[in-house]
């Protein structure tokens, strides 16, 4: 067996690895003698932990995943176009919906993804999969097309996004065959065409609020465990083909099994780590089941 001096030793620090590095809730303990420890939530209270091959697994009790990882702090002041979000857009009240292959402006509004392009500091929108695409000619509709189905013209969906801090407003310049212009929304159709201006005064409405913000939770990763629960209607059919959802119960505690190489925990200060999220047994209701360890 192999010692090593108290003053040699380190805080190990997991780190779990998605499309980047998550936080992980953790709390610092020091001590007098100067030993630092980190206590991670998600760890309190386990209910086994083991020693295989070179391999540490630990099983937690029933945690929320909000116990395991960092809310992600990313608002809507401090923008950044750095990563994909999604949200609503609107103005006075009226919200971009999609229509068909349309976008016009309704009462409820889509959800719409903004993915940056990093070559340029343009971004690109999406609703569904289907991209933004103004049409190369005046008045500048937009549309959503499929990726096969896009132009060969990248100007024509490419966006140069603009926020001001001040107003919380979102401004998409676009470039069209009359030059320079704005994502707007028509008062009178209520279309999505890119005919925004500043002539002494702003032309069309394009100075849209964001509402609905969420970060990087639709991007990919969600620190919830969300259950949906789907339709069961064997006398009436109604939901019969398709997917809709009847409820959703969210943030459901489940048990975690949590594995790392003990190899890196002895040479490094962090850690990856991988965790599964187990099943939990359904109540015939389909409900969350009380039988958790």
């Amino acid at each position: 067996m192999n010692s090593v001096d108290l003053i040699s030793l380190h805080p190990i620090v997991p780190s779990y690895s998605y499309h980047k590095n998550e936080d992980l809730t953790h709390n610092n303990q020091i001590y007098q003698n100067g030993l630092t420890v980190k206590t991670f939530n998600g760890f309190e209270g386990y209910k086994d932990i083991s020693f295989v091959k070179g391999s540490c697994f630990v099983l937690t009790s029933a945690v929320s995943m909000h116990q395991i990882f960092q809310n992600d702090v990313d608002t809507i002041t401090n923008w950044t176009f750095k990563r994909g979000k999604v949200f609503r857009l609107s103005i006075n009240g009226s919200y971009i919906e999609s229509n068909s292959n349309s976008l016009r402006g309704g009462n409820k509004g889509s959800a719409i993804y903004m993915s940056p392009i990093q070559s340029n500091g343009t971004v690109q929108l999406s609703i569904n999969g289907l991209h933004f695409e103004i049409s190369p000619a005046y008045p500048f509709l937009c549309s959503l097309v499929s990726e096969e189905d896009r132009a060969d013209d990248p100007t024509l969906y490419n966006f140069f996004p603009l926020y001001d801090t001040v107003t919380g407003h979102i401004c998409f310049k676009v470039v069209t065959a009359a030059g320079y212009r704005f994502l707007a929304l028509n008062s009178v159709d209520q279309y999505v065409r890119a005919t925004g201006l500043i002539v002494d005064t702003a032309i069309q409405d394009y100075e849209f609020t964001v509402t609905d913000y969420i970060s990087e939770e639709f991007f990919g990763f969600s620190s919830s465990n969300d259950w949906g629960v789907y339709y069961n209607e064997l006398d009436s059919k109604t939901h019969n083909k398709d997917a809709m959802i009847q409820t959703v119960v969210n943030d459901i505690p489940t048990h975690m099994l949590i594995d790392f190489p003990l190899s890196s925990a002895l040479s490094a200060s962090e850690v990856n780590i991988n965790i599964a999220n187990l099943k939990t047994n359904l109540t015939p209701s389909s409900g969350p089941s009380s039988s958790i360890l």
